[in-house]
Parts: structure tokens; C-alpha cells; sequence
């Protein structure tokens, strides 16, 4: 287990020639289709020669996709077409710079497969607010309660997220949930109210990235403008768990949660900027995941944040007996583990009271 230690050092950016970034383009093309970044960005949708859009809402299938997944085309749509790239960018709301980075990543391709180092010369892209946002209401005390007893975050703690505008409700396929955006209104995650999962949905998660939300927006990042410590989490549960821990340390004016949908993708360029000058502590599961999403956040936020480290929860067990694997388990943990690792437990959220130290 570890507190407040520097997660990456980071890396030095490559810069490609023109003629470097079609060969890499092409081979990233080769490993990846359309098909696979379907499956993981809209797992109910089923891609064909004639089908429905995955990015809005149709009644009828104006939507193609190529017999090998390489290229795509919306008739409802002109501006959503193209190719692995083009889904990717419309898909997370990232530019093409952070489109290209990524998938070569999950192509498995390295800056080792070029062999010169120019810039690439790429357009910025910017999706906007998603077309179809949901009908939200404000939780009820009922509601609240609901969610408290099911992550075991105190209620008090959840109403800080609701009064600033980032916990809110819905009806999603006749299911009542609990759903996290912010004031951009780019991205909606929710999570049923009973806590199962969403059966509608090929995988059947628990969490739903609602279509059209850009992935690779960092949940609340605006609203953390006033705090100086920002908690950077994955997913929704953690999220609102640091609420609950900042209340128990009374430091709720301070440190403001930044949320991630996923450990999958990087933030998207266009957010880092809200992060200059905060220090930033990165919360991830305890999972191959959550560990490399760790690395690329903070290679990212190097130069841009004031400070960045990471919290890890190796050794840990919560009530149950099982080991505590992410900042929402950590509200759920064993009284004696609590009191062997009482000062590294009760440091959670001690980088919100560091001003002027190093």
C-alpha cells in the first residue's frame, strides 16, 4: 500500500513525418475495426451494412458499416463517417492527436515502430453536448438514502454532489437510477437504483455510459475550478465515495472528485488544461487496469498539475474479508485492518490540505 507517491514519470512526446503517420496509421487499421471499438463503447449495438447509429437515436437504420469494419457512413448524419480514427474521435469526443495515441496503444504499437520523429499534423475535434440527453430529476431524500445504504456513503456526503449539480436521477428502460454528469452535459453515467445490472446491454454491466457521451471526459472537472485538490477516480462508486471520505475529514471545501468512466482511454486533450495548478491525486482499482490507467493520467497531467501521486489499497480488507480494491471499498473497511493501518487509511484525502508543502 502506498500514499502520496509519484505514479509516472512520464515520457517524452514522438513526433511523426507525414509519411511515418499514414504507415502507422495504416498498421493501427490492420489490428483494429470498427467492430471491436463497437463492442466496447456500445455493447448493445450490432454492426452491419444497414443498421442503426450507435451515436443517436433512430427509429430506422440509417447506418453502415463495411463488410470488413474498416469504414463507416451515417445517412441521418453526413459529419459521422469514416474510418477507425473517425469512430474513435466521435466515440470518446477526443481530437484526432489523442484518437491516433490511443489506438496505437490498443493496436499493441509503439513509438519503437517509427522511425523519425516530425509532427503530426492533425485538425482538433470537437463533439459537443450529446444530442439526446436524458430526463434528469433531483434525488429525493428517499433516493439518497437508497444510495447511501447500498455504497455505504453517508447521506450528508451524497447531498454535497447533488447541490453541485453532479448526482442526479432518472428513468433509463423503465429502471429508476442514479445518474453522474456535470454542467458540460457530455457525458452520463448511471447505474440502476437496485443495484443490478443493465439487462438491455450485450455485457451486461452495472455501470452505462449512456450513447453519445464522451468517454473520455473527466466527470466534473469545471465544477472543481474553486478546489485546489482534485480526487481523480474511476468510475461512479468511487466518485461519490469522495464525497463521503472529504466529509469524514472535513475537508469537503477543498478537495473536489474528477470522474473517469472507465481505466479504459486517456482524459481527453481539451480537459487537461482545467487541471493546471491542482494537485491531483489518482484513485483507480486495484486491477492490470486501473494500474495502467494510473500511469497514462499522470503521464499526462505531468507539467499541468501542481503535484500528482497515486493511492493505492494493497493490503486492505473490508468487512466481508475481502481485500478493499477501490475508494469506495475503503468506506466498507474491517475495523482491525482499520486500526494496523489507521494513519495510512486516514490520509485518504490528506493532499487536500497540503498547500505550500512539497
Amino acid at each position: 500500500m502506498l500514499t502520496g507517491k509519484r505514479i509516472g514519470a512520464g515520457a517524452n512526446r514522438r513526433e511523426y513525418t507525414r509519411e511515418d503517420t499514414r504507415a502507422l496509421a495504416a498498421r493501427i487499421a490492420e489490428r483494429i475495426t470498427i467492430k471491436e471499438l463497437g463492442e466496447r463503447f456500445y455493447p448493445d449495438w450490432i454492426p452491419s451494412k444497414s443498421c442503426k447509429s450507435p451515436f443517436r437515436d433512430e427509429r430506422n437504420a440509417s447506418f453502415s458499416v463495411s463488410k470488413d469494419y474498416k469504414k463507416f457512413y451515417d445517412f441521418g448524419c453526413s459529419d459521422y463517417r469514416g474510418d477507425v480514427f473517425s469512430f474513435y474521435r466521435i466515440a470518446t469526443g477526443c481530437d484526432a492527436r489523442q484518437a491516433f495515441k490511443d489506438l496505437k496503444a490498443m493496436a499493441g504499437l509503439s513509438d519503437d515502430d517509427v522511425t523519425t520523429q516530425r509532427r503530426i499534423h492533425v485538425p482538433d475535434f470537437d463533439l459537443g453536448p450529446i444530442r439526446h440527453m436524458p430526463e434528469l430529476s433531483w434525488p429525493s431524500d428517499e433516493d439518497l438514502e437508497t444510495i447511501a445504504e447500498m455504497r455505504g456513503i453517508e447521506a450528508d456526503a451524497l447531498r454535497i454532489a447533488v447541490k453541485r449539480g453532479l448526482l442526479r436521477t432518472a428513468m433509463l428502460k423503465d429502471q429508476a437510477a442514479w445518474v453522474l454528469t456535470d454542467c458540460t452535459k457530455y457525458s452520463y453515467l448511471a447505474r440502476r437504483m437496485d443495484g443490478q445490472v443493465w439487462n438491455h446491454l450485450k455485457s451486461q454491466p452495472k455501470a452505462w455510459l449512456l450513447r453519445g457521451s464522451r468517454g473520455n471526459w473527466p466527470i466534473g472537472i469545471k465544477e472543481a475550478a474553486d478546489s485546489p485538490a482534485i480526487a481523480l477516480t474511476e468510475g461512479g462508486p468511487d466518485f461519490l465515495a469522495v464525497f463521503g471520505h472529504a466529509l469524514a475529514s472535513g475537508v469537503e471545501d477543498l478537495v473536489a472528485p474528477v470522474g473517469m468512466a472507465s481505466a479504459a482511454g486517456y482524459i481527453v486533450d481539451e480537459a487537461l488544461r482545467y487541471f493546471a495548478g491542482k494537485r491531483v491525486r489518482i484513485f483507480v482499482h486495484d486491477d492490470d487496469a486501473g494500474h495502467s490507467a494510473a500511469v497514462n493520467w499522470a503521464d499526462q497531467l505531468k507539467g499541468i498539475a501542481a503535484k500528482v501521486d497515486g493511492y493505492r489499497f494493497d493490503g486492505l480488507v473490508r468487512t466481508d474479508g475481502e481485500p478493499v480494491g477501490d475508494l469506495n471499498d475503503l468506506l466498507l473497511i474491517d475495523y482491525d485492518c482499520w486500526e494496523a493501518n489507521r494513519q495510512t487509511v486516514e490520509s485518504v484525502v490528506d493532499f487536500a490540505n497540503m498547500e505550500g508543502r512539497n
